[in-house]
């Protein structure tokens, strides 16, 4: 419940969400940059994050984010709630 109340609020700010399609497989990076997509958020649930070699060597200043960097960033700046949470 929690992921799809997520979900429908990063849609609300937007954000086209996709599932059910394998990178490297059904796409690339490449192919999303050829279809104008100007970010890329690949979320594939893993407990650890998992980089595939074409994101090895990346960082956040470079715009590229795990699932465990980017996540509890967007929840801290969706609800400002949850960063008094966090500063206690």
């Amino acid at each position: 419940e929690m992921v799809k109340y997520e979900a429908e609020l990063m849609k609300d700010l937007g954000v086209n969400i996709v599932t059910g399609r394998e990178l490297g497989k059904d796409f690339t990076v490449e192919s999303l940059k050829k279809d104008g997509y100007k970010a890329v958020f690949v979320g594939v649930g893993l407990p650890t994050p998992k980089i595939t070699k074409e994101f090895k060597g990346l960082s956040m200043k470079q715009g590229f984010y795990t699932s465990k960097d980017f996540l509890p960033l967007a929840a801290v700046s969706s609800k400002p709630e949850m960063k008094e949470a966090n500063e206690k």
